[in-house]
């Protein structure tokens, strides 16, 4: 896939709702997103994790303790298609996917907020760590 065709694909994923749970078309929470952009844009079958979004603990518990995180290799340097983890403090809480289009960035889906786009030097100011890992299957 080219990067016109990706980018077009991307954009239909902006401003679209978040809700806990949410594995789209319409809606998506930040683990259903990853899942979805995955399969759709890199042709890649990852596993949803069914996570409570509205718990903390449940979101740290499925994106720092479960198995399907032995799946993935951690690197040292983003690269397109890789997923996000964003922590506070010592636990990730959050992920997306970092795409590598327009001078690279992310696209997550955010309580109360929906999907968006930001670059890594955003995400560096919000989040106290960023992790980059790649689904090896």
């Amino acid at each position: 896939m080219n990067n016109l065709e990706k980018t077009n694909k991307i954009l239909k994923y902006i401003n679209l709702k978040w809700e806990s749970g949410a594995t789209g078309p319409d809606k998506f929470d930040c683990q259903g997103l990853v899942v979805d952009i995955q399969k759709n844009i890199y042709n890649k079958t990852m596993p949803n994790v069914k996570v409570n979004a509205d718990s903390l603990l449940s979101v740290v518990k499925a994106i720092s303790k479960n198995k399907v995180w032995d799946r993935f290799k951690k690197i040292d340097k983003c690269e397109d298609g890789c997923i996000v983890k964003m922590f506070t403090a010592q636990e990730p809480n959050h992920i997306g996917v970092y795409i590598n289009i327009d001078g690279g960035g992310v696209i997550h889906s955010l309580t109360n907020v929906g999907v968006v786009w930001d670059k890594i030097f955003v995400l560096k100011k919000t989040y106290a760590q960023i992790e980059y890992w790649r689904f090896i299957g």
